[in-house]
This record gives C-alpha cells, sequence and structure tokens, in this order.
C-alpha cells in the first residue's frame, strides 16, 4: 500500500515494533499516540526475558522469531541493549521437565539435561536435588535503549510520536474509523491500531466492543547477595518463579502473578510484603548463599490475560480499518516482537491473521478465569 497513514495508540513494545515492520513493509506515514511517554507501561516495567523454556509451541516459535527480530535490530544500533544468559529450567517433578524437552526436541533447539552434582560444576551455589534443564539461547533486553533505537530510527525516517495525547475517542462512520479525538485534538488516518495493553478493553468500549481480556498485577523484586555470582536466567518451576542476573552482587526475582483482576486506574505499583517475605523464602531453598540476601527494592505492572492465553492480534471485526495487538498473558518482551511483524504484514497486504489469534475466536466466551501466562497450569 502506498500513501498508507498509520495511526498506533499505544508506545509499549507492541506499538514501537509494529510501527517499525510497517515502515519496513511500505506504510507512508506513522504516528504513535501515548497518554504518556514511550514504554510507561507493561514494557518499561518487564523483566526483559526471552527464551525458549516455553510449554506451548506456538510460542516457542513466537521467542525464537522474537531472538531474531531483537539481534538484527540490535546489530545495527551503536549502543547494544541485548545480553546473552544460559538458561536454566528445574523441577523435582520428572515429567514437567520431560515435557519441556519434547517440547524443545520439536522446535530443534539443542538442550542438555543436568543432575544437581553436574548443573553445580558451573553454578556451585545450586542446593537442591533436581533435574535441571539447559539452554545457550536466553537474551535478556534492556527495553528502554531498544524501543528508544527504534523510536530514533523512525523519527528519522519521518514518522511521527505524540506523548501526553489521551485517547478520548474513535470516531466512526460507515463502519470505519473515520478520525481519533484526543485530549490535544482531532486526527485523521487510514488504518488504525490498538496496541494500548491493559487500556485496551477501555478504548474499545467507547465503540461498544467488549474485548474479553482481564488486566493482572506481577511483582519483581531486587536481591543483593553477600558475594557476586555467575548466574543464568533461570526458572523454578516448582516455585513459579524466575531470576536473572541484575548488577553486580544483584539479581532479580519475579512473578508475583495474582490470580484476580487488577483495577488498571488504582492499583499498587510496589512490592506487597508478603511477595517480599515469599522470594527470600523461595531463593533461601533453591541456594544456602541466598540465605541472608538483603532486599533492595522492586515493583508491581499490570498484565493482560485472555481466556485461552493466546495473544489477540488483527482486525477488530466489523471494522475495515481497525486492528489490535493486545493479551500477551505476561510474555510481551517474547511475543510481540514477532506478532508485531505478522500483525504489520497482514495490514500492509490486507490479509487476515492465524485464526488462533483472532478476536472473534472469544466471541462467545462470557468470563474467565486468570491463568499463569509463563508457567504450565
Amino acid at each position: 500500500m502506498s500513501n498508507l497513514r498509520v495511526c498506533i495508540i499505544g508506545s509499549g513494545i507492541a506499538g514501537v515494533l509494529t510501527a517499525y515492520f510497517l515502515d519496513k513493509f511500505g506504510a507512508d506515514k506513522i504516528t504513535v499516540f501515548d497518554k504518556e511517554v514511550i514504554a510507561s507501561g507493561a514494557t518499561g516495567r518487564s523483566a526483559g526475558l526471552v527464551v525458549t523454556h516455553l510449554f506451548d509451541e506456538i510460542d516457542i516459535e513466537l521467542s525464537k522469531r522474537t531472538q531474531k527480530i531483537l539481534n538484527e535490530i540490535n546489530e545495527k544500533n551503536k549502543f547494544k541493549f541485548l545480553k546473552k544468559y544460559e538458561t536454566i529450567s528445574a523441577s523435582r517433578d520428572e515429567k514437567l521437565i520431560d515435557t519441556l524437552q519434547e517440547k524443545l526436541k520439536k522446535k530443534f533447539i539443542g538442550f542438555e539435561i543436568l543432575s544437581l552434582k553436574e548443573i553445580k560444576n558451573k553454578y556451585d551455589f545450586f542446593n537442591e536435588e533436581k533435574k535441571y534443564l539447559r539452554t545457550d539461547d536466553g537474551i535478556y533486553v534492556d527495553t528502554g535503549e531498544l524501543l528508544y533505537s527504534v523510536y530514533s530510527y523512525l523519527r528519522k525516517k519521518g514518522h511521527d510520536f505524540k506523548f501526553f495525547y489521551k485517547i478520548e475517542n474513535l470516531n466512526i462512520k460507515n463502519e470505519r474509523v473515520e478520525s481519533i479525538t484526543t485530549s490535544r485534538g482531532k486526527f485523521y488516518f487510514d488504518i488504525y491500531v490498538i496496541s494500548a495493553g491493559v487500556w485496551s478493553k477501555k478504548i474499545l468500549k467507547k465503540i461498544g466492543i467488549e474485548l474479553k481480556v482481564k488486566p493482572y498485577r506481577t511483582q519483581a523484586g531486587i536481591l543483593i547477595l553477600k558475594k557476586d555470582v555467575d548466574f543464568p536466567i533461570f526458572n523454578d518451576l516448582d516455585y513459579n518463579i524466575y531470576m536473572r542476573k541484575e548488577i553486580k552482587n544483584e539479581i532479580l526475582v519475579g512473578d508475583g502473578t495474582e490470580g484476580k483482576e487488577a483495577n488498571i486506574s488504582n492499583y499498587n505499583p510496589s512490592n506487597d510484603d508478603e511477595f517480599i517475605f515469599e522470594i527470600a523464602q523461595k531463593v533461601s531453598k533453591i541456594s544456602k548463599e541466598f540465605e541472608d540476601s538483603e532486599y533492595k527494592g522492586g515493583w508491581a505492572g499490570l498484565c493482560l490475560a485472555t481466556p485461552d492465553k493466546k495473544p489477540i492480534i488483527g482486525k477488530i471485526e466489523n471494522f475495515e480499518n481497525l486492528y489490535i495487538i493486545c493479551g500477551f498473558n505476561g510474555l510481551g518482551i517474547m511475543r510481540a516482537p514477532a506478532l508485531s511483524e505478522i500483525l504489520a504484514e497482514c495490514i500492509i497486504d490486507n490479509l487476515p491473521v492465524p485464526k488462533e489469534f483472532r478476536n472473534e475466536r472469544l466471541k462467545n466466551i462470557k468470563d474467565f478465569e486468570i491463568k499463569e501466562g509463563f508457567y504450565p497450569e
């Protein structure tokens, strides 16, 4: 499509990478709106992990593609935003590790299974008799540096970012979005993409679309260890926590997923006392060297759950020029870049997205429970 003017609402990883691929595929003019600034929502509060230790084969493929996309952008960027790590998942449940290794085999991902004695040859702080699955394909993404580099690239290409523009309405005419009304005026485009994370539901409700999603709260905290250790990306499948190196002798410990719907306008952005106590208990079991770790601080953020834990992307039914990308269930950094590429290609070529991602698959859902996004049920 030539002379295509695209509006993207939301400047998190999904919105910015969708803009990146729309530019790559030929969109003439892209404008990204945000009620705050770039990466001010879930993206800026993410752990930045992209791994293949996942229990859904589609997610493994998406994560592999995301790794390739991010490596390509990183190579072109003056300031590097990626760090490579080994990834280790551990559990006493042999069936769980067996299931994970079968998924990785199907996707041709190399791995090895190690005992406690074997894993201690490299990471001597591990303490528990478990099966340890190791791969060498994990990456940590500095999401702020990533999005700023893409933002700078898109600005140089002549595209626009409008920060502190609150979306007040989508104006409909003849089954098309004709324009958007913002806190700072009205704007007209050819295509509109909603990538506003937990705010997507509220925006679509303005035009009578009920999005079957629920926001939920997750937490991450930083612990200071007594000494510096070489640390991989680590998933403990028994305790449902992930860990990664922060700086020097600090580690980030995350999950704290709440199974209840959050109030997006009024939630606690800090760690709960219960979460702080729980992560201290869990890491002390993983390693005796972590027993006297000191809590430095942390944060909470909001993710968006769907009934089947799959994302929602593609055209909104009954509207010719309205698209959405959201519902990453806590896997936004792993899913969003690959899905942004798919969505951008479908917009440019006017093609449908794969049916497992379409919004209409959820039309008969009345209510649902929030499920774990990262770990198996």
